[in-house]
């Protein structure tokens, strides 16, 4: 086991990011963490202060004040010691309790910058150390669907069950701390809780870990970006538009690129299909309700509901900014209307299962028809359904 220390109560905070890389960092750093906004760009970012560290909000702080009662359910199901004991000893910031240390920090004596943070170690005087790592979820995050690498599989409370993040940061922890076993104890919409494990060391999943974070210190170090690996960390990293200029590609690029396009363009196409469809759905059922206020059915099971909703207010700024300036303008002081930063949009030409906008009405339209009329070609498209309809409905009209 590697050495661990114990944090002072002034800095129990854990600053992340800025003389060390923790387990926290390892979804992120494995690209497991984009839907959240996170990569190692943004990781890049905040640990060499370009970019504000996000500092939590009402749910994630409300879970970590959580996290000493989750700790204290795993004492009273798992262990022989007095759970009130540890609970009151947690919140009143002692550092060991029985054999249960908190508020630990273990640094990998190889590898300045491998640190973590296990929220409990557990060191019995005849069996091997262990770490119990605190969780919570929402309903929802904690739902396993098809991919295995995200939510709780209800079934299996082996290492198999935990999402991939987490058991990439207990192997992490793991490694650091020099324990070969981990458990993950969480707490799921509030009440759920539940335990996972045990979490086993794996060398060639540490290995991974240490890859990437040996790469990442290496950009720490050397003040250079990492590859950018999503449209937001592209922007970030150019963040002025060269106007007029043009990336070519070619080759594989090219294949891949419209290969992506036609996939884009599928995904898009079924979407506008379903919300047709979902649309249709939504007309025969009012149909059914007609005037009433409920659709009910003979055995009293209520199928639908019509309410009310009140009208929204709608302020028409360009009118306001043209008609009464002054008006808009103390508005505008006074904070009442505000702006947003420019953002910069990207447009993937022909993926929206459209080619571009109708010639006549500017709507999505088809694909590009030639018009001919008593045998001689009059327009281009292309246009969309409507418009194709009207053009078409007239006399000699082919394409």
């Amino acid at each position: 086991m590697n050495k661990f220390t114990y944090l002072p109560e002034d800095n129990r905070k854990f600053e992340k990011g800025r003389n060390y890389i923790g387990a926290s960092a390892m979804p992120t750093l494995f690209g497991l963490n984009k839907k959240y906004g996170q990569t190692p760009m943004t990781f890049w970012q905040e640990f060499t202060g370009r970019k504000e560290k996000f500092r939590g909000n009402d749910r994630t702080r409300a879970g970590h004040w959580q996290e000493d009662g989750i700790l204290a359910r795993y004492v009273k199901d798992y262990t022989h010691l007095n759970y009130r004991g540890f609970w009151i000893s947690r919140l009143a910031g002692e550092d060991v309790f029985e054999n249960l240390h908190s508020f630990t920090e273990a640094r990998h004596p190889d590898y300045e910058y491998a640190v973590a943070h296990a929220d409990l170690l557990k060191i019995p005087e005849l069996i091997d150390p262990s770490i119990i790592q605190a969780k919570n979820s929402g309903f929802f995050a904690a739902i396993r669907e098809d991919d295995k690498n995200n939510g709780y599989d209800p079934d299996d409370h082996s290492q198999n069950g935990i999402p991939l993040g987490i058991y990439l940061q207990e192997q992490w922890e793991l490694f650091c701390y020099g324990v070969s076993e981990a458990w993950v104890a969480v707490q799921i919409d509030g009440w759920n809780w539940q335990i996972y494990g045990p979490i086993t060391y794996k060398k060639k999943s540490v290995e991974n870990c240490l890859a990437l974070a040996d790469r990442m210190w290496w950009h720490i170090k050397n003040d250079t970006p990492p590859k950018p690996a999503t449209w937001p960390d592209v922007v970030s990293m150019y963040p002025e538009l060269r106007e007029k200029t043009a990336a070519v590609i070619g080759g594989k690029d090219y294949e891949d690129m419209i290969t992506m396009r036609q996939e884009l363009k599928d995904i898009n196409i079924t979407m506008r299909q379903l919300e047709s469809r979902a649309e249709d759905i939504k007309n025969a059922t009012g149909l059914l309700i007609g005037g009433n206020e409920i659709l009910r059915s003979l055995s009293g099971e209520e199928l639908a509901k019509a309410s009310l909703r009140p009208g929204r207010e709608i302020l028409k700024l360009k009118e306001l900014k043209k008609e009464k300036p002054r008006t808009y303008s103390n508005l505008k002081k006074l904070g009442f209307i505000t702006e947003s930063e420019p953002w910069r949009a990207l447009n993937i030409f022909g993926s929206d299962g459209s080619y571009g906008k109708c010639k006549q009405c500017g709507k999505p339209a088809g694909e590009k028809k030639i018009i001919k009329k008593d045998g001689r070609k009059i327009s281009y498209g292309p246009f969309c359904p409507s418009c194709w309809a009207n053009i078409i409905g007239g006399d000699n009209v082919t394409n």
